[in-house]
């Protein structure tokens, strides 16, 4: 190995003598090459081509001049059939030189002096970001670029990416600049290494976790196995609603009549926009909005298929009152349609043996196994 380095030492001495004062652009080609067969630790090119995925994780990012935009960028997201949002999240960026070179471009095949003429307006940017985090139902994944600029990504990404800094990237003289408002990852492993970034250290495995093998439940809601289906009175649910504002916050139990979501389907829509408004991104990061509230209202159906398994779920608190861990929107909306029942899954608490001997005993077959 010493050997084989010194090797490459000498060819880096020997090319930087014989090109720095001529071309140096061909020195930092050769530089790049030579730190991508050292020092790279991501998948090539060519590997992540041969285990071209049928489904896969990716990201848009809005950066800081694009933020006026959100939601329209987001609609333009979320028009897309074969992309589902995950996950809304707000960040602000300490070090927007670092964050640039080693999260969103760490994983990057472009050359670093490419990457630092390109990124280099976003140090004068709003450093608070956006990022949507998407599972791409149908990648078309292709070879990109040529040289060091060859990679593989999907098509369908990058025509939304183009499609979206054609309408909202700056523009001078009446054309589009290269400031674009918007980022998108190349492949999943710039997925998974950003969301580590932001603390999910299961990095996108996260989002394929499933609370129970057979309700239907969102990811982040913890593990269960045992829960009962029961049919009880809405006027027993209550929600958990926030309080305040981002930096000042409590969660309080509100009835269902009191919850923004019930109001806003009685016309008093402002309460629930407000609502989104101050949360939505720091607290509430799934994908929330009031068109995707409408949809809900006209075309979803409790408990039909193919939603048969997603049960409202509810976790009692107190004997008649219940607190909705998943399903506030469905709840208001049977409320709303003058139901005075629903059919929930009541989430069951692990039952602990009490005697000591028991544990003891437990624990030992588990560890025979």
């Amino acid at each position: 190995m010493e050997s084989s380095f010194k090797k490459i030492i000498k060819k880096v001495e020997h090319w930087f003598k014989k090109y720095a004062k001529k071309n140096i652009k061909q020195v930092f080609y050769f530089t790049e090459k030579i730190r991508r067969r050292i020092f790279w630790i991501g998948p090539s090119p060519e590997k992540l081509a041969d285990n071209r995925m049928d489904k896969r994780y990716d990201y848009f990012l809005i950066w800081g001049h694009g933020l006026k935009y959100k939601k329209e960028i987001i609609d333009m997201i979320r028009e897309n059939n074969f992309l589902e949002i995950k996950k809304i999240m707000f960040y602000k960026v300490k070090n927007m030189s670092k964050f640039i070179k080693k999260t969103i471009y760490g994983y990057d095949y472009a050359p670093f002096w490419h990457l630092k003429a390109k990124t280099r307006y976003l140090l004068n940017v709003d450093p608070n970001v956006c990022i949507i985090f998407v599972l791409n139902k149908n990648p078309k994944e292709l070879f990109s670029g040529k040289d060091f600029f060859r990679h593989i990504e999907c098509m369908k990404i990058k025509r939304i990416k183009n499609k979206i800094r054609d309408k909202f990237n700056p523009r001078k003289n009446d054309l589009r600049t290269e400031n674009h408002v918007i980022h998108a990852s190349d492949n999943e492993f710039q997925a998974d290494h950003l969301i580590k970034f932001l603390g999910f250290i299961e990095g996108i495995q996260c989002f394929e976790r499933k609370p129970n093998p057979i309700l239907s439940s969102p990811y982040y809601i913890p593990s269960f196995n045992s829960f009962k289906v029961k049919k009880i009175k809405l006027s027993q649910l209550y929600g958990r609603v926030l309080k305040g504002d981002v930096n000042k916050f409590t969660t309080e139990l509100c009835s269902l009549e009191e919850s923004p979501h019930y109001k806003y389907l009685t016309g008093d829509k402002k309460v629930y926009q407000k609502y989104l408004e101050i949360f939505g991104g720091y607290l509430l990061t799934d994908d929330y909005s009031a068109e995707k509230f409408d949809k809900l209202f006209q075309n979803s159906f409790y408990l039909k298929y193919p939603h048969n398994t997603s049960y409202i779920l509810v976790e009692e608190v107190c004997p008649d009152k219940y607190v909705i861990l998943d399903g506030v929107h469905r709840a208001s909306k049977l409320l709303f349609l003058r139901q005075k029942e629903a059919i929930v899954a009541v989430k069951q608490p692990i039952k602990r043996p009490k005697n000591i001997l028991f544990r003891i005993k437990g624990t030992l077959n588990y560890l025979r196994n």
